[in-house]
């Protein structure tokens, strides 16, 4: 789904429970330190998906990008 102008994926098991929600994230929106970190990771390249995951409201996929 879309969600401000940003995805977000939701999975939902069959009880109901949301079990991980997946979201798109601007880089200028994040700390510092992880956007240095990224940014050297990238080594200049852009960017395709920047996003975080959440499951069972605890973040497990940090942040992760395609380029």
């Amino acid at each position: 789904m879309t969600v401000n102008g940003h995805g977000k994926d939701v999975l939902i098991d069959a009880s109901g429970t949301v079990v991980e929600v997946e979201e798109e994230v601007a880089l200028d929106k994040l700390p510092e330190e992880v956007k240095a970190g990224l940014e050297a990771k990238a080594k200049g390249k852009d960017w395709i998906r920047l996003s975080r995951s959440r499951r069972r409201e605890k973040l497990v996929a940090i942040y992760e990008g395609k380029w």
